[in-house]
């Protein structure tokens, strides 16, 4: 499973929290209404994000088997260092 908690996820948790925070103080004018909501989306938000992500990693989408597909009419006739090369581009995956 990737790294879920990257710092982009946690500086737009931060500003989110507080958006909804800032936005609950404005409709309730209730401090204590605000810090409540602040506190329990706090939790839950990072809980559906984590949730969801599992999910999400377990959906397969068949991308790889219509890369195969193309692959080989594409590759047809080039010569074999040419495909290889090709494939290590194709497959190699991105790190973050």
């Amino acid at each position: 499973m990737k790294k879920i908690f990257n710092k982009n996820y946690v500086s737009y948790e931060i500003v989110g929290g507080l958006l909804t925070m800032i936005i609950m103080y404005g409709i309730t004018n209730n401090i204590k209404s605000t810090i409540s909501v602040g506190i329990v989306q706090l939790f839950v938000r990072p809980l559906i994000y984590f949730l969801r992500e599992k999910k999400w990693d377990k959906v397969n989408l068949n991308v790889v088997e219509e890369i195969k597909e193309v692959e080989s009419t594409i590759l047809t006739g080039l010569p074999e260092k040419t495909q290889e090369k090709i494939k290590r581009l194709t497959y190699t995956k991105r790190t973050d």
